[in-house]
């Protein structure tokens, strides 16, 4: 494809859909406002948001095929988009590291069980088995309220 800082109709109609008095952002200020249902408009975006993903992965091998060799990236709209490497990553397999990393899995699991055993009708506690002194209980932070969109 040849390169072009000039939109398409079809990439300004995207473009004015997004833009930030565009029409998704006056969407969810109607949901603020009280002209739309929240819940119908989520679902809705939600769809959007769903298909763009989906869209970005298709096409995400042919966008960084044009791009490769182009230190500058391409700008439009007011973006940049250019390539990069992604975070390296570490990995252990030594014998040692897998050790502690096992009991450190070990350890967790048994201070989970205390918690939960601590808050059962009996309040039973439950003692290390190496060491024989009473564990430690595990701190359960509640996860925050989210909405699951699923279908129905």
């Amino acid at each position: 494809m040849t390169q072009s800082n000039k939109p398409t109709n079809t990439l300004s109609i995207l473009q004015e859909a997004v833009d930030n008095d565009g029409l998704i952002v006056k969407l969810a200020q109607a949901v603020i406002d009280g002209h739309e249902y929240g819940p119908d408009v989520y679902i809705a975006l939600r769809k959007v948001k769903d298909e763009i993903d989906t869209a970005l992965k298709m096409i995400d091998s042919n966008v960084q095929h044009e791009l490769t060799g182009r230190d500058e990236g391409h700008n439009m709209y007011g973006q940049v988009i250019r390539l990069k490497n992604g975070p390296s990553r570490w990995k252990y397999t030594d014998a040692a590291y897998m050790q502690v990393k096992n009991n450190l899995k070990r350890m967790e699991e048994q201070r989970k069980q205390a918690y939960q055993l601590s808050k059962s009708s009996d309040g039973i506690q439950l003692l290390d088995p190496d060491t024989g002194e009473l564990l430690p209980l595990a701190e359960k932070i509640e996860g925050r309220t989210i909405i699951e969109m699923r279908k129905s």
